[in-house]
């Protein structure tokens, strides 16, 4: 009799982890779908993170970014090269970051050991929207772009010295987007991200050390709550996929 209480027992414990597996399974292959399929998919939880990390990545650039300056570096000579392609333009094509200014040592190069010795980053796909015509999920929607444009409240507004130094990551998700600005203590207006045309894109001349604007149109003229502040989440042209996290690298 105790023989078969035990072995009916063993078989109820292998039935319970039996199905304890196959329960953990499912739950794995629902997430991994929901983070392949990238969008607004991500759990509540997972979007906190992915706001966490951009956060802190963009706070990482900005933080290299000033030690290269105190280091010697003039604001012209800081140089985002990279020579592998990670970072891309509209056609996914690799983008010229090159900066004849930089020291020949590679000193006041962002991603080179002798420099800022970062890492180039790509957003993963979870965190990006679909990029309508263009492609879907493009290498260029999970990569850093580094530009020159005017962030109002930030150094002069106007004029040749107008522009500042910019990284922006998009085409981020719009619960993502919201997000950030809650962590940064960013009003969305209605709940969503605040609008405010800007018409740079990856394809417009990356930053090579001239703080030429890319666009005539500054951030925070059209969405009052973001100008003064450093970083931000903005809805370029409500098109409901053109959700951008900015950071102001150098106020110029």
């Amino acid at each position: 009799m105790s023989a078969q209480r035990n072995s009916a027992e063993s078989g109820n414990a292998f039935f319970i982890v039996m199905v304890g597996v196959v329960l953990f399974a499912a739950l794995m292959f629902t997430f991994s779908r929901g983070v392949r399929q990238g969008g607004d998919n991500l759990s509540e939880k997972n979007v906190e993170m992915a706001a966490t990390e951009l956060i802190d990545t963009a706070q990482k650039y900005e933080r290299a970014v000033s030690r290269l300056r105190l280091k010697g570096c003039s604001e012209n000579q800081i140089s985002f090269d990279l020579h592998n392609g990670t970072l891309k333009t509209a056609d996914d094509t690799a983008q010229n970051y090159v900066n004849a200014a930089s020291p020949a040592d590679f000193s006041c190069h962002v991603f080179h050991p002798n420099g800022g010795n970062l890492t180039p980053y790509l957003l993963p796909e979870s965190y990006v929207v679909d990029n309508g015509p263009v492609c879907a999920v493009c290498t260029h929607a999970r990569s850093l772009h580094f530009s020159a444009a005017t962030v109002i409240g930030n150094g002069v507004d106007s004029g040749a010295e107008g522009s500042d130094l910019v990284l922006w990551m998009g085409r981020v998700t719009r619960d993502v987007c919201i997000e950030i600005n809650n962590r940064l203590g960013i009003a969305n207006p209605g709940g969503a991200p605040p609008v405010d045309p800007w018409n740079c894109t990856p394809s417009d001349p990356p930053f090579t050390g001239s703080f030429a604007n890319c666009d005539a149109d500054p951030i925070g003229d059209d969405a009052a709550a973001l100008a003064g502040q450093q970083s931000f989440c903005v809805d370029f042209d409500s098109s409901g996929w053109t959700y951008i996290f900015m950071t102001v690298l150098i106020q110029h």
